[in-house]
């Protein structure tokens, strides 16, 4: 891997790619792996090819559908791959071509893009460009990559009600389905944004791409396709959620409750980038009580400011001998020491010229 830096907080990596489609050669047709840079490996290959989508597996028929994979390998790499339409599919099968590239990223240059596939499918886009891979070639240069800040979010009320169900299926290791109407990669975006970074990392998932057990995913963000697929699936141990009806279902209580109500408000206030920064910090394990934690200092560090002096008390009892030696705990936590410190100084100014302006 190589890494360059330039002054737009933008920063690049350089890994292997490879595509996937159907094409006419001197092999024959069908899907397969038509090309890719020398550093792809044949175990990596024939992972990729079991688990690509290949004909009519796009969840929309249209010319212009996209979609999402990303799954750690056997290797210890990690694929992530842009989906779409290329043209007609030139066997009598009819329909379109799905075509995949991919991005074969160590674990190094994953945690660059905070484990987000959808900013490395961007990435992977904006490299690529126009231009798709649509004959048998002997062999792909590397592909550089730019890694740029991630971008707030603002995503639609259902989005986030259909977010915490799918989190704790997470969290709980439940192979998903979410079916629903809207844009399947801003669906993937949110849950991302909510997980913290060491889950993000080992997530096996999917946007736009047409359920199946063989490409081992822990949750597919799904197109409503009049319940075919979903019945398809009956008898298999697949939790389906309806992302339309996720504000009214009922819902098992979760011990991660607390951390989706604040990562909820985080989203509904414009508060996404200090989110991004916490989820990003958590690259150790996070049990339901060290998300709670978390959720409970940001909350003191949003009231601290219009504290009183009962509430300052309360605060300080509460955390100031708490030790926290991992991020973002220990930056919160020393964060919201000085703004404990700050205020208390402040009241007690304000109580000292209230006493001054009495005397007079």
């Amino acid at each position: 891997m190589s890494n360059t830096s330039n002054a737009d907080n933008t920063h690049n990596v350089t890994v292997d790619q490879a595509v996937f489609t159907s094409v006419r050669s001197p092999m024959g047709e069908g899907y397969r792996i038509i090309a890719a840079s020398p550093g792809v490996r044949i175990d990596e290959k024939s992972e990729m090819t079991r688990r690509a989508p290949s004909h009519g597996s796009l969840c929309s028929e249209a010319e212009d559908a996209a979609g999402l994979l990303a799954y750690p390998l056997a290797s210890g790499r990690f694929a992530v791959a842009f989906c779409c339409h290329a043209g007609k599919e030139h066997t009598n099968r009819g329909g379109h071509r799905v075509y995949s590239h991919f991005a074969l990223l160590s674990a190094e240059d994953y945690a660059c893009f905070g484990f987000e596939a959808t900013r490395v499918v961007l990435a992977l886009r904006d490299a690529v460009g126009e231009q798709l891979v649509l004959k048998q070639l002997p062999t792909l240069s590397q592909l550089t990559l730019s890694v740029c800040r991630a971008k707030p979010i603002r995503p639609e009320a259902t989005m986030l009600d259909a977010t915490a169900p799918i989190a704790s299926a997470v969290f709980s290791n439940k192979v998903t389905m979410a079916v629903g109407d809207g844009d399947t990669l801003a669906s993937l975006e949110v849950l991302l944004a909510w997980l913290p970074a060491a889950t993000r990392r080992k997530l096996a998932v999917s946007a736009g791409v047409k359920f199946s057990p063989s490409r081992q995913l822990l949750v597919s963000f799904l197109l409503r396709d009049n319940g075919e697929g979903q019945r398809a699936l009956r008898g298999q141990p697949v939790n389906c959620i309806d992302c339309a009806k996720a504000a009214t279902a009922p819902r098992t209580a979760s011990p991660y409750d607390t951390w989706f109500e604040f990562a909820k408000s985080c989203m509904q206030r414009n508060r996404s980038q200090d989110l991004a920064w916490i989820t990003a910090a958590l690259v150790d394990a996070a049990p339901p009580d060290r998300l709670t934690r978390i959720a409970a200092i940001y909350a003191d560090l949003e009231s601290v400011g219009n504290a009183d002096e009962s509430a300052l008390n309360r605060m300080s009892s509460k955390w100031l001998a708490f030790e926290a030696k991992l991020a973002p705990e220990s930056s919160l936590l020393d964060d919201l020491r000085q703004c404990i410190a700050d205020r208390s100084a402040q009241l007690k100014q304000q109580a000292k010229s209230k006493l001054a302006a009495s005397s007079v």
